[in-house]
């Protein structure tokens, strides 16, 4: 829910009981907008029922939060196609279903439309699956990015007060072809 239809939804919900609603960027404010519309992602759409929801009630909720939780609950029963499906999808980053980053050669760092992405308003964008995507000539991880070292570099361990040589059991299972010639 953007913040045009929560603020909205909260001056319904306030006036009803006549109450003067809080403002943003105040606590209140910012703890109800976290609940509602960062961790749970309610849809704009669900903002008319939810506010006529609560408005019928005959006090405003000690918990507001929970009340809309709630009540966006019921007005997802009511409407099922509209849950959003779980998708187990490879490709995805997890903290962005539906899309994955890609770089250039130049660094230069691009969001992919994902394959399994099906939202009917990015009908116009390309979808990829990170084999085209590389097929293209794109990078999956950064190029301007050095992978961490396996083991810290000699002075580095004196430094920090290693003592002993790197154990043959950290290094990688791959690696142990040549572990007998340490």
């Amino acid at each position: 829910m953007d913040e045009r239809f929560f603020d909205s939804m909260l001056d319904e919900i306030y006036s009803a009981f006549q109450r003067q609603r809080p403002t943003r960027g105040t606590p209140a404010y910012r703890s109800l907008w976290r609940r509602v519309c960062e961790e749970r992602a309610v849809p704009n759409e669900a903002a008319k029922a939810i506010a006529y929801a609560l408005t019928d009630r005959d006090s405003l909720p000690l918990n507001l939060g929970k009340a809309i939780l709630a009540e966006f609950e019921n007005w997802l029963a009511d409407h099922p196609q509209r849950r959003a499906k779980a998708t187990a999808c490879r490709d995805c980053d997890p903290a962005i279903p539906g899309f994955f980053w890609v770089w250039d050669a130049t660094g230069y760092r691009m969001l992919c439309k994902c394959a399994c992405n099906q939202d009917r308003r990015l009908e116009n964008m390309q979808a990829w699956t990170r084999r085209q995507a590389q097929e293209a000539g794109l990078l999956l991880t950064d190029p301007g990015v050095e992978p961490a070292p396996r083991t810290l570099p000699p002075p580095a361990r004196k430094a920090l007060g290693h003592t002993e040589p790197p154990r043959r059991d950290h290094v990688a299972q791959r690696e142990y072809s040549n572990a007998g010639g340490w």
